[in-house]
């Protein structure tokens, strides 16, 4: 009775190992799958950063510039900063129209 007892732990066990190792198997893949995931949405968000940060930095230093030589010809402000609102309102519209509302799912 012992022995049978005894056997049939014993292969409870092995099977128990075997599927284990079976998912152990399977985690190692999923893990492969996800880093590659998480590879390619690291790569995509730093190149979307560094190009936002580029266009934005380029921005700010030519309304600087613009500001300063307004400034060295005597321009007032009451008179250039309804042309920046302007700009600003131009730039608002054209960025509703040409950029997606939906993006595509990776």
């Amino acid at each position: 009775m012992e022995k049978q007892l005894n056997e049939k732990n014993n292969e409870n066990k092995n099977k128990k190992n075997k599927i284990f190792k079976l998912h152990k198997h399977e985690f190692k893949e999923i893990e492969k799958r996800l880093n590659k995931k998480l590879e390619s949405y690291i790569t995509i968000f730093k190149n979307i950063i560094c190009e936002k940060i580029t266009q934005m930095g380029l921005s700010f230093i030519f309304f600087y510039s613009l500001l300063h030589l307004l400034k060295f010809y005597n321009v007032g402000k009451d008179i250039y900063s309804v042309y920046i609102c302007i700009l600003l309102y131009l730039f608002i519209i054209l960025c509703i129209l040409i950029l997606p509302d939906e993006y595509p799912k990776i």
